[in-house]
């Protein structure tokens, strides 16, 4: 019997194995960032590859010396784009200063820097070519109210003189062709013969004895001479008469044949006299 069993055993096929398929397993980053101490997400792996651009500038930090703007120190200052704005910039400039005081960003020409679509990106702040001031807020209301006060006494002073600029005006519109002069002197003649308070400001004088002064001898022109090469008038009489003596050159251009191209202008004396009574 037992001879029997193991014939039965020795000729029995093999079992065949059970295979199991081959799989891979991958453990997911959330139980790698658990198990691993001091493991980091996979994203901040991949934002240190694309670090975020910063970029850098100039601050003039000023102070107001004889009603403009002087640099009395440069700050530099690192911002980023999201920073890249007034406020921002404001921000940065305080940091670098350790200062809490309100600033004002101002243009070289002194106009406040405001928040805008164009002062919103870093293409405006980035450029060094141009100039920016920060200056302290009421250091800035002072410096307006400057600014304000010498436009008001520009106006004042311009508009009081208003109506002998304009004939003076006229009055070059007429000499450069030489044409209708002796009405327009005539008109300021009369002007000048009211002796109104238009004429007033020392300042205002002065600018109007400058235009009408001789080339020679520097004071207001007596019989005057106007040159048709430049258009202009030169001197008194007198003094391009003993120019003419010594040179053929015009006073002021100096083209040639000066003689020929030099005519008096009759009829302003007496309106400059005006000015010589003041």
């Amino acid at each position: 019997m037992r001879s029997t069993e193991m014939q039965i055993k020795l000729h029995s096929p093999p079992s065949r194995a059970l295979h199991t398929p081959f799989t891979f397993m991958r453990r997911s980053s959330l139980s790698a960032s658990t198990d691993t101490p001091g493991a980091s997400p996979r994203t901040s792996g991949a934002s240190n590859l694309f670090p975020t651009r910063s970029f850098q500038r100039s601050i003039h930090i000023a102070e107001i010396v004889n009603e403009k703007l002087s640099t009395s120190r440069t700050v530099v200052i690192r911002f980023l784009e999201a920073e890249a704005n007034v406020e921002g910039i404001i921000s940065k400039v305080k940091d670098a200063l350790s200062c809490h005081e309100p600033l004002t960003l101002t243009d070289s020409q002194g106009n406040e820097l405001t928040d805008s679509e164009a002062t919103r990106s870093s293409h405006y702040w980035k450029q060094n070519s141009r100039k920016i001031y920060a200056i302290p807020e009421q250091d800035f209301v002072e410096f307006q109210n400057g600014r304000r006060a010498k436009i008001s006494r520009k106006v004042e002073d311009g508009s009081s003189l208003q109506e002998v600029i304009a004939k003076i005006d006229l009055l070059k519109q007429a000499a450069e062709g030489l044409q209708d002069i002796t009405s327009t002197i005539n008109q300021l003649s009369e002007l000048a013969k009211t002796k109104t308070t238009a004429v007033t400001s020392n300042a205002c004088l002065s600018l109007i004895k400058d235009a009408f002064s001789c080339l020679v001898c520097k004071a207001l022109l007596s019989e005057p001479m106007f040159a048709i090469c430049c258009e202009s008038l030169v001197g008194c009489r007198t003094c391009v008469e003993q120019w003419l003596l010594t040179a053929d050159n015009c006073l002021k251009c100096r083209a040639e044949q000066f003689n020929s191209n030099v005519h008096q202008v009759k009829g302003l004396t007496d309106f400059l006299s005006f000015f010589n009574e003041t």
